[in-house]
């Protein structure tokens, strides 16, 4: 946090699988096997900036929401100060 801070940064962390609660599942056969799949568990997102100034503020997470990678591809393009591309979902900032 200190390099990000000498360089006025900002630090994003999160999460795409999140599966550690069902690393292993069974097959058709009944044989162990690695689970690749993502999980349906909630994954982090979060954002350190130094700098914040209550400039952007983000949406409430919760079961009533369906966030994705799209979201969070969306959500850093414009941290970034770039525009968001127009395949992706909306940013995960609140309007």
């Amino acid at each position: 946090v200190r390099a990000i801070d000498a360089v006025n940064g900002l630090l994003v962390v999160t999460a795409d699988h999140g599966n550690a609660d069902e690393m292993l599942i069974s097959n058709q056969n009944g044989t162990l096997e690695i689970s690749t799949k993502h999980s349906l568990n909630p994954v982090p997102f979060l954002i350190y900036d130094p700098l914040y100034n209550g400039d952007y503020r983000l949406k409430p997470f919760g079961q009533d929401y369906n966030n994705n990678l799209s979201n969070i591809a969306a959500t850093n393009f414009l941290l970034l100060g770039q525009a968001v591309p127009d395949d992706l979902a909306p940013s995960l900032f609140a309007d």
